[in-house]
């Protein structure tokens, strides 16, 4: 299997608790709903349609495959917050915010992720990078 090659500039992980985009704290609400006092909703509970329709155009279902984002989900079994940069005109850089919703079979082991994600355009300026524009204190998702 191909290594995972990022196309963008960085990617980091962001806590949870960092999402402030409307649409992503809906698809977290309505995951968290679907669990049924789980850890992570069954595979059954899956439904592309329970996810607000905005994040439809960008959003991927993945079946668990062998990926350095993936990881995370699958060993915690809970939502994972990853953010990435682009190259874009001018002085700043486009973001990226991909929610990792996992879903679980009947071994309580993660068989789909839900994907939903929102990308913005100049928020953060290139000479300043991700790692520094999430010091604590400083913004939110």
């Amino acid at each position: 299997m191909a290594e995972f090659q990022p196309r963008g500039l960085e990617t980091i992980e962001l806590p949870v608790d960092a999402l402030t985009n409307p649409c992503l704290i809906a698809a977290l609400r309505i995951w968290r709903l679907l669990d049924g006092g789980q850890p992570a909703p069954g595979l059954s509970a899956f439904t592309p349609d329970a996810f607000p329709a905005d994040l439809k155009p960008l959003a991927a279902v993945a079946r668990v495959i062998d990926n350095q984002q993936l990881q995370a989900v699958l060993e915690r079994k809970a939502p994972v917050v990853f953010q990435t940069v682009f190259e874009e005109a001018e002085d700043f850089l486009a973001t990226k915010t991909n929610l990792r919703l996992p879903f679980v079979d009947a071994d309580n082991e993660v068989g789909i992720i839900h994907s939903p994600c929102v990308v913005l355009k100049g928020e953060i300026k290139k000479d300043t990078g991700l790692k520094q524009y999430w010091r604590p204190g400083n913004k939110s998702a």
